[in-house]
């Protein structure tokens, strides 16, 4: 992902963290970096509307009536939400198993979600 400002750098650098992180075999701890870069790239390309309530009225539209924005806030509710449970400890949390793969997959789709949000931001001047 093209580093935009220190905190858009600040992304890459939790996402290289969490890279290095699964390596060492801490896939659990890679997600939380993971679901830090969420964090950290909604004040940096501006947040997508993925609050619940959002939501509910995105899945209300039928899926082929959805815009890209709507469907790129679904994609970002649904990482955030995977990558919770070991940041949280909430009770579904212990049924968690992450493996390098696991880790692996959430981080390469943040990853891929945030340099669609970053081309966008340069292409159309938002995000």
């Amino acid at each position: 992902m093209p580093a935009l400002d220190p905190d858009a750098q600040a992304v890459s650098a939790l996402l290289r963290e969490a890279v290095k992180l699964v390596a060492a075999g801490h896939p659990a701890k890679a997600v939380i970096d993971a679901r830090r870069a969420i964090e950290v790239a909604d004040t940096v390309f501006g947040a997508l509307n993925a609050s619940n309530a959002a939501m509910k009225l995105i899945t209300d539209i039928p899926p082929n009536d959805r815009t890209q924005e709507e469907r790129f806030a679904l994609l970002r509710h649904a990482l955030f939400s995977l990558a919770s449970p070991p940041a949280h400890g909430d009770p579904k949390a212990e049924q968690f198993t992450w493996s390098r793969e696991a880790a692996l997959v959430v981080i390469s789709a943040v990853a891929s979600l945030m340099a669609v949000r970053s081309d966008a931001g340069r292409t159309t001047g938002q995000p």
